[in-house]
């Protein structure tokens, strides 16, 4: 619910500015539907503050000179509430003059935020869609409170609620204010496995990314709180996990997080069913291009009858065979893996289809899971754009590339389904990890005597990417200060630029 903080002579005007969207189509299509239709001599504007005449009049899907009905005025109506400007439209016709009174949305003069403690105002401002000197809708603003809420969810605060508050200012200006009620972090009481055999429960909490909160963990990350998201991730790690050692029967039957009686935290059990473990059988590759040879690409396949079954293993045949089609010029060429399990002989025979596959290209480019990084940073690192013909090799080398900032733990690419059967989108999903440190040392020399040092760097400044290093050295003879700061994008261009400051004194 949007609140506004007026003293009680604007409260009516506050009111009506947030119920606006709600009543205001009904005088508009009540008039609409009395009209009997006619030609249009003038059109006239009224209630305009800013806005100008011609402006408005630019809008309308009519014009002087052409007959209107019914009909018509509804499109015009519908037309000016579209370009979001409005928070009232009527439209009347009196005598061949068209006559718009409309009631202009306000100014945002400021954007407030007020209780976040827990994250800092550039990354709020960063999330929402709402600008000073931008134009204030209701709907906007409660978009931008969910996306607050999610921000604070990802990071843990389940529970935390944002309430948008306007306060009125002169010439239809007002300052929109988000409170912010964090509330506590939703911690991991425990994380339980059942089902699991082949592991043990605490191997199995080395795979999962949820962590238990421990009151002894100073310094716990993000992985110590609650986050239902996360919880999909896991259930992906563990089948990743027992899939690459020989378990192709793996699935997790569910994965539930239960809230303590007391609220204290959740309880995340995973229920598993681990099935029995396979090898490989026969391996084989069927291909219809005439310009590859069969035996050639099977014996570009990583993988022995006999072998402990991996999915790793059966990705490494696929990207390595669709390296060789696109070495032998087959741009777009689409393998198959084919599996045929014998449960009875526990082996897994494998069979390879290589087609020529669409053409395919990139619709979109989503990036997920970065709390800390901004979208800019991980884009750059991308050899493929949006509207480019998808390559899976120009798609690991964005991947192998966003992996070399030493920001994120893990980097995955995955392709979903596109807004066309000849598009696909691209979400690439990561996992921060963290970029600073601090460091404090203390030592004695015969010259000095005693000598400190402490230091402090950040190599993912402010989420930019940006490289921050400060260092200061305090001896009874010699004091030294370093800074320095690096762009390693200047200009959006492929070049590094920096400063180094530094400053020595030495007392004789």
């Amino acid at each position: 619910m949007l609140m506004t903080r007026v003293p009680c002579a604007a409260l009516a005007s506050g009111l009506a500015l947030l119920l606006g969207s709600t009543a205001i189509v009904a005088p508009g299509v009540a008039a609409a539907q009395q009209f009997q239709g006619g030609v249009i001599q003038r059109i006239l504007v009224q209630g305009n503050e800013r806005i100008e005449q011609s402006t408005v009049v630019s809008y309308l899907p009519v014009s002087a000179g052409e007959s209107v009905d019914a009909a018509k005025l509804d499109l015009a109506i519908k037309a000016l509430f579209r370009t979001d400007l409005f928070s009232d439209v009527k439209i009347d016709f009196q005598n061949g003059d068209l006559i718009v009174t409309v009631v202009e949305n306000p100014i945002i003069n400021r954007v407030i935020f007020e209780g976040n403690k827990g994250l800092k105002e550039d990354k709020l401002r960063d999330e929402v869609t709402v600008r000073p000197r931008g134009i204030f809708t209701r709907a906007r603003a409660q978009g931008d409170v969910q996306r607050i809420v999610e921000l604070y969810r990802r990071s843990g605060r389940i529970s935390a609620n944002v309430t948008p508050q306007i306060i009125e200012l002169p010439q239809k200006r007002v300052d929109l204010i988000f409170k912010i009620d964090e509330g506590p972090k939703s911690g991991i009481l425990s994380v339980n496995f059942l089902g699991n055999k082949a592991f043990s429960d605490n191997d199995l909490r080395d795979v999962v990314v949820t962590e238990e909160t421990r009151w002894y963990k100073f310094f716990a990350s993000s992985q110590a709180n609650y986050d239902p998201d996360r919880l999909e991730y896991d259930k992906e790690q563990l089948r990743k996990h027992y899939r690459n050692r020989g378990y192709y029967d793996f699935r997790v039957s569910s994965a539930v997080a239960e809230l303590a009686p007391d609220k204290n935290g959740f309880v995340v059990t995973y229920t598993i069913d681990e099935g029995p473990k396979y090898k490989f059988g026969k391996v084989q590759v069927e291909t219809e291009l005439q310009k590859l040879d069969k035996e050639v690409l099977t014996a570009l396949v990583p993988i022995r009858s006999g072998q402990t079954y991996q999915d790793e293993s059966i990705e490494q045949s696929t990207d390595a065979l669709t390296f060789a089609a696109g070495a032998a010029g087959f741009a777009f060429v689409d393998v198959r893996p084919r599996y045929t399990p014998d449960r009875e002989k526990g082996v897994v025979d494998v069979t390879f289809q290589v087609r020529e596959g669409p053409r395919v290209y990139v619709d979109r480019i989503d990036i997920v899971g970065n709390t800390q990084t901004l979208d800019y940073v991980i884009r750059r690192e991308m050899s493929v754009v949006e509207g480019d013909a998808y390559n899976r090799a120009l798609v690991d080398r964005s991947k192998r590339q966003i992996r070399a900032l030493g920001f994120f733990k893990d980097v995955e690419i995955a392709e979903v389904p596109g807004s066309a059967p000849d598009r696909t989108a691209l979400q690439v999903k990561v996992e921060e990890q963290p970029t600073g440190e601090l460091s404090f040392s203390a030592g004695y020399s015969s010259v000095d005597q005693l000598v400190l040092d402490l230091g402090i760097s950040q190599r993912n400044f402010r989420g930019r990417g940006q490289d921050v290093r400060a260092r200061v050295s305090v001896g009874s003879l010699r004091q030294q200060l370093d800074f320095s700061f690096t762009e390693p994008r200047f200009l959006n261009r492929d070049v590094a630029a920096g400063i180094d400051v530094y400053g020595y004194r030495y007392d004789l």
